[in-house]
């Protein structure tokens, strides 16, 4: 029968576990993690499953050999802590690595995991809202401006292969995902050079999808000195007139309504789904699942305002006066509205290119996720040092 003391040993630090992790972790506790190693049989917790849980949440693994359970140490418990309260700053696995014949109370843990994959998640009050961010990597900075309806999660597949080469800076505009509401008047690019300003980044990349795209061109237009080069996905300027773009139009002022209608699913599933025009576009089956997965999230904030002055409405005629690298990348089922912004800036912008990507539709940064980065990739290292 265990002693009192026995027992306080055992509990004592698990209730430190939960108290302790209440509190905001510091970023610099990723450097504090012991980086040893220990000779025998290697037993892998992998805790993964932590990146999905705020700071807070807590979980506590018994370490066995042969079958037979050791008590839990104040040595792992210790370990877990560090653990859990990074874990909000990292995207990549975490392992912890044991041997199966130790002593656990003088056990050592290793965590495997490059720094580039520390994730910073946080908001910045600009300009009157406040916009949420997330960071990772090092290098020149390459901020990715999402596509309507879904948020900065869409770009998934681009952080960890890019973040070895770029600080990645990925946020959710005005009115998506963990932001909050855009402020009236005030224009999307402004937010965009305040919450850079605010995390002290002076010039970046810019790679934006369709509405992304036009927020990109916005910016390079109005804050060319901020703007390095320009990644253009499934093009879309302010100000270009087809009849296949006041379609699409058509199809986001149905999406709104059905939203007031019928509520968020029924508008959702109408847009992603429900018309022709993005059933080719959107033909591959896990995109959709991704898109409505990210999507029910979004507030529909745009289906009971106007944009109010927050976007240069005549961007396209403006186009020949932008003198920075411009890669634009389309696709085989890409919408044509975007093929024809494509062709447009081909012509008007005088250091552009202009890719396309076989068997891809207009979210082709989700359908061929390592053949879009490596074209980014490919396209920057041949942008100049300013």
């Amino acid at each position: 029968m265990k002693s009192v003391l026995e027992v306080f040993l055992v509990l004592f630090p698990i209730a430190l576990l939960f108290a302790q992790c209440e509190k905001e972790p510091d970023q610099n506790d990723i450097v504090d993690i012991p980086d040893q190693t220990i000779d025998g049989d290697s037993l892998i917790l992998n805790l993964a499953e932590y990146f999905d849980y705020d700071v807070g949440t807590s979980k506590i693994y018994t370490v066995t050999e042969k079958s037979e359970p050791f008590a839990i140490s104040t040595k792992i418990i210790d370990s877990l802590l560090v653990l859990k309260c990074i874990s909000s700053y990292l995207s990549s696995d975490i392992t912890l690595t044991a041997t199966s014949g130790f002593d656990v109370r003088t056990a050592e843990f290793k965590v495997s995991g490059s720094r580039h994959n520390q994730l910073v998640k946080d908001t910045a009050e600009v300009n009157g809202t406040k916009v949420y961010y997330e960071m990772t990597g090092s290098g020149d900075p390459l901020v990715f401006i999402h596509i309507f309806p879904v948020d900065c999660r869409s770009w998934n597949y681009q952080l960890d292969q890019l973040a070895q080469h770029f600080k990645i800076i990925r946020y959710d505009m005005a009115g998506y995902g963990k932001s909050a509401d855009p402020v009236q008047g005030k224009k999307t690019i402004d937010n965009l050079k305040a919450l850079l300003d605010f995390l002290g980044v002076s010039e970046a990349h810019l790679c934006g999808a369709c509405v992304g795209s036009a927020v990109a061109i916005d910016f390079c237009l109005g804050y060319p000195d901020y703007c390095k080069s320009v990644i253009s996905v499934a093009p879309f300027v302010w100000g270009h007139d087809s009849q296949a773009t006041r379609y699409v139009h058509e199809i986001t002022g149905i999406a709104n309504q059905m939203f007031l209608d019928q509520g968020r699913y029924a508008a959702l599933d109408y847009f992603i789904r429900g018309n022709p025009t993005f059933q080719n576009a959107i033909q591959n089956p896990e995109t959709q699942e991704i898109l409505m997965e990210i999507g029910m999230e979004y507030s529909w904030w745009h289906a009971n305002h106007s944009y109010n002055g927050i976007v240069d409405e005549q961007a396209v005629d403006h186009l020949d006066m932008i003198k920075k690298p411009i890669l634009v990348i389309t696709a085989d089922n890409d919408i044509i509205p975007s093929k024809e912004v494509a062709e447009i800036m081909d012509l008007d912008i005088q250091d552009s290119k202009v890719v396309n990507i076989p068997d891809a539709g207009h979210f082709m940064w989700l359908d061929k996720p390592s053949q879009f980065n490596q074209m980014i990739l490919d396209f920057l290292g041949t942008v100049p040092d300013q």
